[in-house]
């Protein structure tokens, strides 16, 4: 529906109020995702300047990705030494479509 959307309706007093696909976080304990002990969480945590240099000399190095060349000279190509057309010949897999019937005379 196009438009701003609707407010959100009044629920009557027996229907249960929020989602039910959602629990709510209450009674239950905050626990740092750094050194898992409950009662702060990894913004506050004493531990967080060592496991930062821990994390930063332990990281592994990346490997390089190789990358794929860009497609070079799009369209036919005819080699004036061997007289065969060629399409795209900037890739590694150079597809010959024909060969020349002629020879291409070559200027002095």
């Amino acid at each position: 529906m196009p438009g701003r959307p609707r407010k959100k309706r009044v629920r009557a007093f027996n229907e249960p109020s929020g989602s039910s696909n959602k629990y709510s976080k209450r009674g239950k304990a905050q626990e740092c995702s750094i050194c898992s002990k409950t009662g702060h969480n990894k913004v506050r945590c004493p531990n967080k300047e060592n496991q930062i240099l821990e994390s930063i000399t332990t990281r592994p190095k990346k490997l390089e990705t190789r990358r794929r060349k860009n497609f070079v000279g799009i369209g036919c190509h005819v080699d004036l030494n061997s007289g065969k057309t060629t399409i795209n010949p900037g890739l590694a897999s150079q597809r010959v479509v024909q060969e020349a019937e002629q020879s291409i005379p070559q200027e002095s």
